[in-house]
């Protein structure tokens, strides 16, 4: 599992290597930030504004690079990653402040006291990493997994496999949210409402495609984001957009995992 999600710089490293093509061309600086944060290079930051295909695509064309294969997570090694043997909340314990996260910190968790909403992501590795040595499973930008979107893991898959069933985009906005044991505010469920109403009303296909399969696709996104209150960044949260989505989710990026071709 990669120890950050990955940066701009590593992504303009690769998406700017034309050689390496395997499907898809590349958009070597389609990040919205661009700034340098405080005093750390722009090229530290995630990359975001990338949809899952890029991803993928960028997983292959390391892949063909190094001669090792690179690939997303699936859904259950990114919680086992992050968990890194826990079983709280989060890894850091029962609650999140913006010391620990980079998340809308507005918002709060608990019991702990509003604090700053950055507004943006901060360059990977600033804040504490996990009993393994992970950085930033916990906000700055949400992950894509390898996984399709499935209500609950009734006949998931046993054996490490990324669940790659098709679903089905009928009626996704219209499925209960289950937030059950969590310690909420008072304007939680307002806001609650408001941000999954965005994220469904935000989550077309895209309507070039022909593929009526692949506009009906949902996949796996972890671990928050900096535009995001802390529920979501809670390492057991669950959430999905259509894998075509891209330009205006700035919010959205990826680690990768180095696999062995086989399970340990």
């Amino acid at each position: 599992m990669g120890k950050y999600p990955i940066t701009q710089g590593q992504w303009r490293a690769i998406a700017s290597r034309t050689d390496l093509k395997v499907n898809l061309d590349l958009d070597p600086e389609p990040s919205r930030f661009k700034e340098p944060y405080e005093d750390i290079d722009r090229w530290e930051r995630p990359v975001e504004r990338v949809n899952w295909y890029e991803a993928v695509e960028f997983c292959e064309r390391l892949s063909k690079l190094i001669g090792r294969k690179y690939r997303l997570p699936n859904e259950a090694e990114w919680e086992y990653a992050c968990r890194a043997g826990t079983i709280t909340p989060f890894y850091f314990g029962e609650t999140i402040t913006g010391e620990l996260a980079n998340y809308d910190a507005s918002e709060t968790y608990a019991d702990e006291p509003r604090r700053q909403h950055r507004g943006q992501t901060t360059p990977v590795g600033k804040f504490p990493p996990n009993a393994f040595g992970l950085y930033d499973m916990h906000g700055n930008v949400w992950e894509w997994c390898a996984d399709d979107w499935h209500d609950n893991y009734q006949n998931a898959p046993t054996d490490g496999r990324a669940w790659l069933d098709s679903n089905k985009r009928e009626n996704m906005n219209n499925r209960p949210l289950q937030m059950n044991n969590i310690p909420r505010s008072e304007n939680f469920f307002k806001r609650m409402r408001n941000t999954v109403s965005n994220i469904f009303n935000q989550n077309e296909p895209d309507p070039s495609s022909n593929d009526n399969d692949e506009q009906e696709k949902y996949t796996v996104l972890r671990g928050g984001s900096w535009s995001y209150f802390p529920d979501f960044c809670r390492s057991a949260c669950r959430n999905y957009i259509n894998r075509r989505v891209s330009y205006d989710y700035y919010y959205v990026g990826f680690r990768l995992v180095c696999s062995g071709g086989r399970t340990l």
